[in-house]
């Protein structure tokens, strides 16, 4: 961030924060009420909510990054947030937890 700072300057950095922020919050909003759709969608149906549980949980660290200061971890949040994205994300950290723990 403070890379950021000295590159673009206080203002248009700070200004890039509040965009962040706003646009997290209404991923958020959306990916959640989707991911929400999902799962009681799921359990009406009397199915396993996996992948309603899997994307809620994707949608949850995406905002617990997005929270945390800086354009990194901005960037992994937004990743697992948007669901193109968040797809792809979970796939890898799928094949990565069979390889590592067999699950």
């Amino acid at each position: 961030m403070l890379y950021v700072g000295d590159w673009l300057g206080l203002w248009p950095t700070v200004g890039l924060l509040i965009a962040n922020s706003l646009a997290g919050v209404w991923l958020l909003r959306r990916e959640g009420r989707r991911v929400l759709g999902a799962f009681r969608t799921a359990v009406l149906h009397q199915q396993m909510p996996a992948a309603a549980v899997v994307n809620g949980t994707a949608v949850a660290v995406g905002t617990a990054l997005l929270i945390t200061p800086g354009f990194l971890t901005d960037a992994f949040g937004f990743g697992l947030l948007i669901p193109v994205s968040r797809q792809a994300l979970v796939a890898v950290i799928r094949r990565y937890l069979v390889r590592r723990f067999g699950l």
